[in-house]
């Protein structure tokens, strides 16, 4: 799968003691799990994408109940399309959630390459 950018989800939880309840709704999903010392659950997950197969993400949610997850490797509109799909199963099972925004960061293997190019335009 080309990478060319990863998409980034942050949310907060309207009700912080629902972080729990987002490990669960991922299910067999959740890879790998890490409680840090500032209370921050650390997940590593597979989500499904929409035509077969699975996305790594990673999710952090913080004990204030803010959530950043994180895809690891694809496009950007297609991380964007499987944290939304998440996210709207997380609603579905009853998780609120405010402030959401998606965004696009590009992978570190990238940055020699952008520099290139914006000293080419000067």
């Amino acid at each position: 799968m080309p990478c060319d950018g990863i998409a980034v989800l942050t949310a907060t939880l309207e009700q912080a003691q629902q972080a729990d309840l987002i490990e669960q709704a991922l299910g067999a999903a959740v890879k790998a799990r890490l409680l840090d010392r500032s209370g921050t659950l650390l997940l590593q997950v597979a989500l499904p994408l929409p035509p077969g197969g699975t996305m790594p993400v990673k999710i952090a949610v913080k004990r204030s109940g803010r959530i950043t997850a994180i895809t690891t490797s694809g496009t950007f509109e297609v991380g964007r399309d499987v944290l939304l799909a998440w996210l709207t199963q997380l609603r579905a099972g009853g998780i609120k959630t405010a402030g959401v925004r998606v965004e696009t960061h590009r992978h570190d293997h990238h940055a020699p390459q952008l520099a290139y190019t914006a000293q080419q335009q000067r």
